[in-house]
C-alpha cells in the first residue's frame, strides 16, 4: 500500500496530476501548470520542490472543481458513469467490466477498483485503461455541463477555506517544537493534505480539529517533558 496518493517526490507523477488538474484550472493557473509540464519535457532542470510547490497550489485552486465532480459522480451519477466508461473503453476491457460486476457485485467505478479482489480479473494494462477513461468522461462533464454544479462547487468552495485554515494552523504549530515534535507534525500535515487536496477524501473537520487541540496543549508542556 502507498503511503501516499500522490507521491511529491515521483516527478512524473506530480507533472500527470498537473496536466489532469490544469483540465479544472483557470486561464492562469493553467498556463502555470503547462509551462512547468512543457519545461519538464524539454528537459530544463527543474527542482522537485519547485514541481511540488506548483502541485501544491494548483491542487489548492482546482480543490472545488474537483471535489465537485468527485461528489457529483459518487453521490449521484455512479450509474451514468459505468456505463459512459464501458461504452468507451475497448470491448474486452467493457466484458471483464460486466462480468466482474456481475460475479463481485461491483456496481460502480470505485467499488470495482477499491475490490480486493481486482488483480484476479484485470490486469495492469486494464485497469489503467479504465482510471484514464473514467477521467476523461469526468473532464468531458465539467466542460459541457458544470453549470449543473455549479452550487455545489460553492459548496466546496467553503469546505476548502476550512481546511486551508486547519493546514496553516498545523503549518504554525509545528514550527514552535524542538524538531523530533515538528517532524512529527509535517508528517501528519502531508498526510492530510494529501488525503483531502490531491485524493479528495472529505476527512473529518472535527479530526483536524483534534490534532490541533493536541499540540496546542503540547506547546504548553515544557520541552523537557514532551514524549
Amino acid at each position: 500500500m502507498k503511503d501516499f496518493h500522490l507521491d511529491l517526490e515521483d516527478k512524473n507523477s506530480v507533472l500527470d496530476f498537473l496536466v489532469q488538474a490544469g483540465f479544472y484550472a483557470n486561464k492562469k493557473d493553467k498556463a502555470i501548470a503547462k509551462d512547468l509540464v512543457d519545461m519538464c519535457e524539454s528537459d530544463e532542470r527543474i527542482s522537485n520542490e519547485k514541481i511540488a510547490h506548483v502541485a501544491r497550489e494548483l491542487a489548492i485552486s482546482t480543490w472545488p472543481a474537483r471535489s465537485a465532480v468527485n461528489y457529483f459522480f459518487k453521490k449521484k451519477a455512479a450509474g451514468d458513469e459505468w456505463i459512459k466508461v464501458t461504452e468507451m473503453v475497448r470491448p474486452a476491457t467493457a466484458t471483464l467490466m460486466h462480468r466482474f460486476r456481475k460475479g463481485a457485485g461491483a456496481r460502480t467505478l470505485d467499488s470495482l477498483l477499491e475490490h480486493p479482489d481486482i488483480g484476479d480479473s484485470f490486469g495492469d494494462k486494464e485497469i489503467l485503461e479504465i482510471q484514464e477513461v473514467r477521467k476523461n468522461v469526468r473532464k468531458d462533464f465539467w466542460d459541457k455541463e458544470k453549470s449543473t454544479i455549479k452550487e455545489l462547487v460553492k459548496e466546496q468552495t467553503k469546505d476548502l477555506e476550512e481546511y486551508k485554515k486547519r493546514f496553516e494552523k498545523l503549518r504554525e504549530l509545528a514550527t514552535v517544537f524542538e524538531p523530533v515534535i515538528q517532524d512529527e507534525v509535517y508528517s501528519k500535515l502531508r498526510h492530510f493534505e494529501d488525503r483531502v487536496l490531491f485524493k479528495l477524501e472529505l476527512v473529518s473537520l472535527e479530526i483536524l480539529d483534534e490534532e490541533i487541540l493536541y499540540y496546542t496543549e503540547q506547546k504548553e508542556i515544557p520541552p523537557e517533558r514532551w514524549g
